[in-house]
């Protein structure tokens, strides 16, 4: 399979969370499950020693009230990572969680 683009990635993202869960993340739980997403192909690039010289660490601090779905948006987000990303690239992928 091709690698995807980013819109691709969302789509499947979009598209599985409702099939198999009958979840639809709210806009502000996409704008935390985007990011990661966006991470995740931006080191995906990385292919020389010069490559990974260039990346810049990316953190994420995410301020959202109690109960609003902080961990839905990363555990459905890192899930789909680790089933798609990993099986499409051939690659395996490690996520730290801190």
């Amino acid at each position: 399979m091709a690698w995807l683009t980013f819109q691709q990635l969302r789509k499947l993202r979009k598209d599985h969370l409702k099939q198999q869960y009958n979840i639809t993340l709210y806009p502000y739980q996409e704008v935390i499950s985007d990011a990661i997403l966006s991470a995740i192909l931006t080191n995906l690039n990385v292919t020389t020693a010069e490559d990974v010289e260039k990346l810049k660490l990316i953190e994420l601090a995410i301020e959202i009230s109690r109960q609003a779905g902080k961990t839905e948006a990363i555990v459905n987000t890192v899930g789909e990572i680790m089933v798609f990303v990993s099986e499409i690239y051939n690659i395996p992928i490690n996520i730290g969680i801190f």
